[in-house]
């Protein structure tokens, strides 16, 4: 993408979705036992409402809800590299191409 945005004088920004993995909602059930600390009745398990970091599903279930908002934005994924989002509304000027990164270290 860098030899495609200098070869055509392209601008690039770079952002960062910090805690990315926090805000993708799950559509699964997942119970944790609550962290130390917490006052609650023994055998006691929380239910999450979104993934979390760590999960093994966290960075599917964040790719998920990037691509949805990609979409929305009239960016789609390109067959050959899921990780990079065209624009698909030729009426635009402009050019935009999207490259989602997830770093997920394993352990």
């Amino acid at each position: 993408m860098i030899s495609i945005a200098v070869n055509e004088g392209y601008s690039m920004t770079q952002a960062d979705v910090v805690a990315a993995f926090q805000n993708s909602p799950i559509d699964y059930v997942v119970h944790v036992k609550p962290p130390a600390g917490y006052d609650c009745p023994p055998g006691t398990l929380w239910q999450l409402c979104k993934s979390l970091y760590g999960l093994n599903t966290a960075a599917k279930d964040w790719y998920g809800e990037i691509n949805d908002i990609f979409n929305s934005a009239y960016l789609k994924r390109l067959v050959t590299d899921a990780c990079i989002f065209t624009n698909t509304d030729r009426s635009l000027v402009s050019v935009c191409l999207c490259r989602r990164y997830v770093d997920i270290l394993a352990k």
